[in-house]
C-alpha cells in the first residue's frame, strides 16, 4: 500500500513538474516575474536597511560601481555609472584617490541629468547625523567622514565642474572600495 501510494505521488509531481515547463509566451517580449516579498519599509537607499529593500534598491538604483554574473556564475564588479573602475591615485597628503568618469547622458526617471553632484549629495546625506542612515558608516573609509557623520562638514567627495566626474579621497589605501560602491547605501 505504501509503496502504492509512493509510486501514484511521483508519478503526479513529475506530470506536476512537466506541465509546469509547458506553455506559451503570448506577450512576445521576454520578461520574468518575480516574487521578492514583503513590501518594504522603505526604498530609500540611505535608509534600507533590510533585503527585502535592498531588492528593489538595486533595481531601481544605480550606482557608480555593480555586480554582473560571470560565465562561472560568481559575480564581478562592473562599471554601473562609471564609465570604468578607475585606478587609484596617491595625493600629497598621503591619501588615496579614485576619479570616477561617469557615463554620457545619464537621466533620473523623469529625464532630468544625473550629475557628479548627485552622488556628492546623496553620500553625505548618507552620513549626516539627521539622515540616521543604518549604513552610514560604511563611508567610514573615506577622507572627512569624522566631520561629515558629527554633522560638521562634508566628505572630501567632489564634483567636476561640468559634472562629468567625480573624484573621492580615502583615509588611506582600501582594497575592498569598489565593493563599498557597489552597496545598495
Amino acid at each position: 500500500m505504501k509503496k502504492s501510494l509512493a509510486l501514484i505521488l511521483a508519478i503526479v509531481m513529475i506530470l506536476c513538474l512537466g506541465l509546469a515547463g509547458c506553455g506559451e509566451n503570448t506577450t512576445g517580449a521576454s520578461s520574468m516575474t518575480i516574487c521578492v516579498g514583503p513590501y518594504p519599509d522603505t526604498i530609500d537607499p540611505a535608509l534600507n536597511s533590510a533585503v527585502d529593500g535592498a531588492t528593489y534598491v538595486i533595481h531601481a538604483f544605480a550606482g557608480l560601481v555593480g555586480y554582473e554574473q560571470a560565465e562561472d556564475g560568481s559575480l564581478k564588479l562592473v562599471p554601473d555609472c562609471a564609465k570604468e573602475l578607475p585606478a587609484p591615485t596617491a595625493t600629497e597628503d598621503g591619501k588615496v584617490a579614485y576619479t570616477f568618469e561617469l557615463k554620457d547622458d545619464l537621466k533620473w526617471s523623469d529625464g532630468s541629468a544625473l550629475t557628479a553632484a548627485d552622488f556628492v549629495w546623496a553620500w553625505n546625506r548618507a552620513v549626516a547625523p539627521a539622515t540616521a542612515a543604518d549604513y552610514g558608516y560604511m563611508f567610514d573609509v573615506v577622507d572627512g567622514y569624522d566631520k561629515a557623520s558629527a554633522g560638521e562638514g562634508e566628505l572630501n567627495v567632489t564634483a567636476s565642474e561640468d559634472g562629468k566626474s567625480l573624484t573621492v579621497v580615502l583615509k588611506n589605501d582600501v582594497p575592498y572600495f569598489f565593493e563599498l560602491c557597489a552597496f545598495p547605501t
